[in-house]
């Protein structure tokens, strides 16, 4: 296969699961796309390279050729390198075996728009463990009213994990959405991953069922007769 040579333009149209998939569109200036398939605890995550950084990342999938198939959809031209980006490989496997890890990668994030880029560059300064809500990430890049356009862009991230969207919640503390095979089943196991107690509206927040026990628990006074008691 040739490897694909060009400006990368990156412009994000939904995949056949309907999940941001980036596509790359030549031509122009010298760089080679690589891409590879990370074996973590979790499953496959697959990372696409240019020479400038980090471009696409797909969080786990449970085979090898799920990668492949990602990388040659999204990314026409990659060359499949199981060498690329040792360190962030090695990074991505302790991330997801419970270690935290520190992403330090240089992104490639061409063809991204300049209010995007703040975003997942504000994004990417979120620590390991913390949740902040669209509002905070939107105040961050100086858009405090643009809470819905930060969503936009969390939900076309083109390098989660690095770029930890999954780490944005909703102002009520419940997840929102997620972008991923899982969708939030994932942002949540990756927030528990990283300790982080979450808000699920309808599971965590369920009160609890009522027992004989409980019943007896809440009782702090008798019932008042509805008749006067007999002189």
């Amino acid at each position: 296969m040739n490897a694909l040579r060009g400006k990368a333009d990156v412009g994000l149209l939904p995949d056949r699961r309907g999940r941001p998939c980036p596509l790359v569109r030549p031509p122009d200036n010298d760089f080679m796309l690589k891409y590879a398939a990370v074996r973590t605890d979790w499953g496959y995550v697959g990372i696409v390279c240019s020479e400038k950084g980090l471009c696409g990342v797909l969080l786990p999938e449970p085979t090898v050729p799920a990668v492949h198939r990602w990388a040659r959809r999204c990314w026409p031209g990659a060359v499949h390198d199981a060498s690329v980006a040792r360190r962030l490989q090695r990074q991505i496997a302790d991330y997801f075996a419970g270690r935290p890890a520190g992403f330090d990668c240089p992104l490639d994030l061409s063809g991204v728009t300049p209010f995007r880029r703040r975003v997942l560059e504000a994004c990417r300064r979120i620590p390991h463990g913390q949740c902040i809500t669209y509002g905070d990430l939107a105040r961050r890049v100086g858009r405090p009213r643009a809470a819905r356009a930060v969503g936009g862009a969390m939900a076309h991230n083109p390098v989660p994990l690095v770029v930890p969207c999954h780490r944005v919640v909703a102002s009520d503390g419940s997840l929102a959405g997620f972008s991923a095979r899982e969708g939030i089943a994932m942002k949540h196991r990756m927030l528990d991953l990283e300790g982080v107690k979450v808000r699920i509206p309808g599971i965590t927040n369920r009160r609890p069922r009522t027992t004989a026990s409980t019943t007896a628990a809440r009782t702090t006074r008798p019932m008042r007769s509805s008749r006067r008691a007999a002189v």
